[in-house]
């Protein structure tokens, strides 16, 4: 009986563990779907269910930050950024970085040059953030009053926060 129980309890948890692992990997999936088809929506929910922001995808190792560029969506790439995307990481085909995929479209006008000025700020107050010693606060205000992401009085907020 109790070697029963045992091999019931083994087979739950490993049914656990197997949905847990499938529902995350459904989430990373959701989460580039939504980044390729520029559907805001979608990749909230997908971050907001724990879709790692940062995953490489297929064999070209694209990372949803790669895809929301290549479409030239400025919203997903400013939603990824805030969500931990790391500009930096390279894909496997290429061995570009999602800043040099943003440099490469600007300079061949392909695309707006709105989304690398985004990158550039977000790496200054990534860089700011890690050299001064910012608050989280502090920082996010920045990003805000850079983005445009509120209609408060950005000074008076910045001051705020001091």
């Amino acid at each position: 009986m109790k070697i029963k129980l045992a091999l019931l309890f083994l087979a739950l948890s490993l049914t656990s563990f197997s949905l847990v692992y499938s529902m995350s990997e459904s989430f990373d999936e959701m989460l580039v779907k939504g980044v390729k088809h520029s559907e805001i929506d979608l990749v909230k929910k997908a971050l907001e269910s724990g879709a790692d922001v940062n995953k490489k995808s297929g064999e070209i190792g694209y990372t949803p930050l790669h895809w929301a560029i290549n479409q030239g969506d400025k919203n997903i790439v400013q939603i990824l950024l805030e969500s931990g995307a790391d500009m930096h990481i390279k894909c496997n085909s290429c061995k570009a970085s999602s800043l040099d995929f943003a440099e490469y479209y600007s300079e061949t006008g392909q695309q707006d040059k709105n989304i690398v000025q985004i990158l550039h700020n977000w790496r200054f107050l990534i860089e700011a953030k890690d050299n001064l010693y910012f608050t989280r606060d502090i920082a996010t205000i920045i990003a805000e009053y850079l983005f445009g992401s509120r209609k408060a009085n950005k000074k008076e907020e910045l001051e705020a926060s001091q």
